[in-house]
């Protein structure tokens, strides 16, 4: 660093004037371009260069102009040439989008409704399964050049992701990606489980089961059955009292003769499990909500009878675009060290498939 040592006895000390671009040009000996692309982790730059860039700029005590980094963002997306004004969606699911899953489909008119208010466009790629064609997709992304990528949720087999992802930044929707561990914005699940069993114990009901595929609490981290067990607790009521019924886990049970068995007086299930329930019920002649009430996690917007939360979607994409865009203008690149996340609320629909208010001495 000897040129860094000439330079800095030639700044005054008093008021000492702002380290620019040039400051540290001059004491790298590299081009004002060069320092501006390695400062934002250009891949273009060689990481030798990067390194010894942003080396030189912490010395120096350089702080970037907040605006002036929101004007070179946007000038990279208006400009003409090459793709750094389009985002990369990564489909996963092996299927064409409009026979993708509804949450995936309220997820992606999220993050296109935010990506064109930002300015950018988007375009959908389907993500080969086998790593080089993964490698090779990382390739095709680059030589367009697209900075920006948005997984979008992931199927259980298929949580595992192999891009160059040194290259882009990017950012995940839902928990259901483990690898990489990317920045996600995600509903939040603890507050949902929370939200269905506190609103059915307010409307009077006194034991409630739970119901849901295995693979569902797979993807999501368990976190709605750890929340549903945590509620049992608080309750009081003990796990053998009330035991969740997991599909696909192994359990032979039937789940009329699980809710007989326990005498449950309303069910949280999984939106999917709720519609198998809902048609179950119908077929043994039980009456919804008189003889139980269900609730159901994840109601689509199309659906105004089955009651439960409603998972704000369309805001998940949003604000993932969101957190793409910031670091994308921060020229923050590859797999963050210490990931974040921005969790969203979701919001009860009353439905028909629930009573609409607590019953007189129901104890509950």
């Amino acid at each position: 660093m000897q040129t860094i040592a000439r330079i800095l006895p030639l700044m005054p000390q008093p008021n000492v004037p702002s380290v620019t671009i040039k400051t540290i040009a001059v004491a790298a000996g590299v081009s004002n371009p060069t320092v501006s692309r390695a400062l934002r982790n250009d891949p273009r730059i060689s990481l030798a260069t990067r390194e010894r860039v942003q080396a030189i700029a912490k010395e120096l005590g350089y702080r970037p102009d907040p605006a002036m980094s929101a004007l070179v963002a946007y000038r990279q997306r208006v400009q003409p040439t090459g793709n750094y004004g389009k985002l990369a969606i990564l489909n996963a699911w092996g299927l064409p989008e409009e026979k993708l899953m509804f949450y995936f489909k309220q997820q992606l008119a999220g993050i296109r409704e935010r990506a064109t208010q930002l300015g950018y466009q988007t375009e959908l790629f389907d993500v080969p399964v086998d790593v080089a064609g993964q490698k090779h997709l990382s390739r095709t992304l680059a030589a367009r050049g697209i900075r920006g990528i948005v997984v979008g949720p992931v199927p259980l087999q298929r949580r595992e992701l192999n891009l160059d992802w040194e290259g882009f930044s990017a950012v995940a929707v839902g928990y259901s990606l483990t690898s990489p561990a990317l920045h996600y914005a995600a509903n939040d699940h603890h507050l949902t489980m929370d939200t269905l069993y506190g609103q059915l114990k307010a409307l009077g009901y006194r034991k409630i089961g739970f119901y849901n595929h295995i693979n569902s609490e797979r993807r999501n981290r368990h976190i709605y059955l750890a929340t549903y067990l945590k509620c049992l607790l608080l309750d009081g009521v003990s796990y053998d009292a009330a035991p969740p019924l997991l599909a696909g886990a192994g359990v032979t049970t039937g789940v009329l003769n699980w809710l007989d068995k326990h005498q449950f007086d309303a069910v949280i299930a999984g939106y999917f499990e709720s519609q198998a329930l809902l048609r179950d019920l119908a077929e043994a002649g039980r009456i919804v909500p008189r003889d139980l009430g269900v609730a159901a996690i994840a109601v689509p917007m199309d659906d105004a009878v089955t009651s439960g939360v409603r998972e704000n979607l369309v805001h998940m994409g949003v604000l993932a675009v969101d957190q793409l865009h910031a670091q994308l203008i921060h020229g923050e690149r590859g797999i963050p060290q210490r990931r974040h996340s921005v969790l969203v609320e979701s919001g009860w629909c009353q439905g028909t498939t629930v009573r609409s208010e607590a019953l007189v001495g129901s104890g509950g």
